[in-house]
């Protein structure tokens, strides 16, 4: 029998359970909350194999039985048993068996812990590692991926990728470069720089592994064709977007603005001066939010790169902020936003109103 054949015989096996399932057990308790019906239940579960079938036969295409028994744990969101993945050798357990990313990466392929990082299912990642699987795969497309994973919900200001971090801090303690910096499908730019500004988390993972916020890429051109320039994480962040400031405030907070060489502290001051420049007088609610946050910051980064307020950062440093305005969307103990109403991002002029007090 082909693997092909072999996966749509699992998916009517799937079906015929998901049927025996409804005939045997009532429904929970969410189910009938949210009306569901018993054709929606059988309904929805066959979807559900149907979807399997096809990403099974999409990224393991003639694929041994025992390599599609453990694609499927995988893929439900469930462990696979050390004893499986033994008898699969290393070898085996390694394979690549498609090709997923044909134009920007054609030599890339589809492996078994590359399944566990696209479904998000860490434990079986864990547990792949444990047993020899490549967490280099792909040129490390792993903690580029896993750093993007924001989970699905409401849009907000730093949303959960509590999933992806996870999977980050996996390769980390599995021996992943910190500071790798070439992967064709993200640039020649390292982790820390292509880590998405809303993944705070994942940003303090990096830097508290090593990650070096002053290690700048080359000028180059992504894979979509976008130009991309030479600045380091600390160079391209210094400006005076709201949520930006409160992550390098973050970042500050904890130190990571030190050991930059003279030519680099000199930099960062001359980009935060012309930040600075642009507020000088300012007044409106929105523009003194932008100041109230810059002057939680920039103390901290002048006292870590040993420099001297400018005319400009010290006129900053120096203008009133009436109270009521100014604030962080996250609280000290937090990495991610609460599940509060205001949290949720409604305009660009939108602040938070944790002060920190």
């Amino acid at each position: 029998m082909t693997g092909r054949s072999r996966i749509l015989t699992v998916a009517v096996f799937l079906i015929a359970a998901a049927f025996l399932t409804w005939r045997i057990a009532p429904f929970s308790e969410a189910g009938r909350a949210s009306g569901q019906t018993t054709a929606d239940t059988l309904a929805i579960e066959a979807e559900r194999a149907a979807q399997m079938t096809e990403e099974l036969a999409r990224n393991f295409p003639d694929a041994p039985e025992t390599v599609l028994d453990v694609a499927r744990i995988i893929m439900a969101g469930e462990v696979p048993s050390a004893e499986m993945l033994a008898a699969l050798g290393a070898e085996t357990l390694n394979q690549s068996w498609s090709q997923p990313m044909p134009d920007v990466m054609p030599m890339a392929g589809h492996s078994l812990l590359r399944q566990a990082t696209q479904t998000r299912n860490v434990a079986a990642a864990a547990a792949l590692i444990a047993t020899g699987a490549d967490i280099h795969y792909n040129e490390n497309e792993m903690p580029f991926a896993a750093l993007d994973m924001e989970e699905p919900g409401d849009l907000v200001w730093f949303p959960d990728y509590s999933r992806g971090n996870a999977l980050l801090s996996l390769w980390l303690s599995a021996g992943g470069e910190v500071n790798f910096a070439s992967n064709p499908a993200y640039g020649s730019r390292s982790l820390l720089q292509t880590a998405p500004i809303a993944n705070l988390e994942g940003i303090i993972l990096l830097l508290q592994a090593g990650a070096d916020p002053w290690q700048a890429p080359a000028e180059g051109t992504n894979s979509d064709g976008s130009v991309y320039y030479g600045e380091s994480f600390a160079e391209f962040n210094a400006n005076a977007n709201p949520q930006v400031l409160e992550v390098t405030f973050r970042v500050a907070r904890l130190g990571f603005y030190r050991n930059g060489t003279a030519e680099q502290n000199k930099r960062l001051l001359e980009l935060y001066d012309q930040t600075a420049s642009q507020y000088v007088g300012s007044t409106g609610p929105e523009n003194l939010h932008i100041i109230w946050l810059l002057q939680r910051l920039l103390p901290l980064v002048l006292e870590q790169t040993g420099q001297t307020p400018t005319p400009a950062i010290a006129s900053v440093l120096a203008t009133p902020v009436p109270d009521g305005i100014g604030g962080f969307f996250l609280a000290p103990d937090e990495i991610r936003s609460p599940p509060d109403e205001d949290q949720r991002v409604t305009n660009d002029n939108q602040t938070g109103h944790e002060r920190w007090q």
